[in-house]
């Protein structure tokens, strides 16, 4: 009688913010876990949910560093997703050569039968043509190719760095471990197969392809709405209107529960004074919402996909390039959520928003009627185990 060997699979993530991708990087783990494989995950910041895969049992290392290479004093700005990978090794032979080298130790230590790579495009170089690799994650970080080329994001802005240039230092840093070489950029982040975990409204691509089937899981969604008004508030510390927002939610007695990242001691003993519920350990997500009537954060991908699933109108103030383009895309998609611009990041103007959009019942029942239709897709989790299954058995 032969005995199946229990297949490891490391699950990763070397470039991006930390609770999206640790949180849908968990999921993936008791996932496989439960489906027979061995799940390791090797995280950019292992310290993000650290205590949730501890309680798992999940084996948690850490990632190799990704710094950006960016010297020039102009703001970055990114055209396609080549030009993220040039700011994040690819542009730089010497830090490419050296994070593949941290890469090949690791997996020479764990010795994964394949990876599923979320946001992880050094990684899947370095496994280039030598192990199964599983393209993951949401639409930004499984970018398509176009004519051999990533879409454009920005067509206003000329490409940072050459495609042909950043594949010329891939194809030099990986000449030592392999013989087949990659024809075009876009070659090295496919992967044997992509796998996304976005609903169709959330994928900034989802003009141009149809990749998208559903939420990675839909469990408990959507949620039904609460009956009084209540916020729940997921900020960053330093963005400029995060301090105009808990000022009004103090100023009229908001109820609100609100979890601002970066916050420091002094600052939540200063809101605390002031009547605010600060939360200094992010509970899940459903549990946030569940008693919420509308939501106010970033417009990163794993709070807006889970406010659609859950019903929730929402407020967006964007940080960076990659929240305007989801913000951008629910605009498109959905009628259920403001997007503030540069010029509307004043108090009045934010004052307006809280007290006449997020605090009338009206609004409360818009989203609930898109969550019911997104509610009926399949999971793409089940997707993701099947082609786990596909290339290993």
């Amino acid at each position: 009688m032969t005995v199946k060997r229990i297949r490891r699979v490391l699950i990763a993530w070397e470039f991006g913010g930390g609770m999206g991708h640790a949180t849908r990087l968990l999921k993936v783990a008791l996932a496989l876990r439960l489906a027979g494989f061995i799940p390791i995950v090797a995280a950019a910041n292992p310290q993000t949910l650290k205590e949730r895969y501890q309680q798992h049992k999940i084996t948690l290392i850490k990632a190799p560093e990704a710094k950006t290479n960016w010297n020039n004093q102009q703001a970055f700005k990114a055209t396609s997703y080549s030009d993220i990978l040039g700011i994040g090794g690819f542009a730089d032979k010497t830090t490419l050569k050296n994070r593949i080298e941290q890469w090949i130790d690791i997996l020479k230590k764990y010795q994964p039968d394949l990876i599923i790579a979320d946001y992880a495009p050094i990684l899947t170089l370095a496994c280039y043509d030598r192990l199964p690799v599983i393209c993951f994650g949401d639409g930004f970080v499984v970018p398509h190719a176009q004519k051999g080329s990533f879409p454009r994001l920005r067509k206003d802005y000329p490409r940072v760095w050459s495609e042909e240039f950043l594949l010329e230092n891939a194809i030099s840093a990986m000449e030592p471990y392999t013989k087949t070489l990659p024809e075009c950029l876009p070659d090295i982040i496919k992967g044997q197969s992509q796998v996304l975990s976005i609903i169709k409204e959330l994928d900034i691509y989802g003009d141009s392809r149809d990749l998208a089937i559903g939420p990675l899981e839909k469990d408990v969604f959507p949620i039904p709405a609460a009956k009084k008004s209540h916020l729940c508030v997921y900020l960053s510390a330093n963005h400029p209107s995060t301090s105009h927002i808990l000022n009004i939610i103090a100023k009229h007695k908001l109820s609100a529960d609100c979890l601002i990242n970066g916050i420091n001691v002094t600052a939540y003993k200063h809101w605390s004074s002031l009547g605010l519920n600060i939360l200094l350990k992010p509970p899940s997500i459903k549990e946030i919402l569940s008693n919420a009537t509308a939501c106010i954060h970033h417009g990163g991908i794993n709070l807006s996909e889970e406010s659609i699933l859950a019903g929730r109108f929402q407020f967006i103030l964007p940080k960076h390039f990659e929240q305007r383009l989801n913000a951008n895309r629910m605009l498109s998609q959905i009628n259920s959520c403001i997007v503030a611009s540069r010029k509307d990041l004043d108090s009045a103007i934010i004052e307006d928003v809280l007290l006449s959009e997020l605090s009338h019942p009206h609004n409360w029942s818009k989203p609930l009627e898109k969550a019911e239709q997104v509610s009926k897709r399949p999971s793409s989790m089940i997707n993701l185990v099947t082609q786990v299954e596909r290339l290993l058995y």
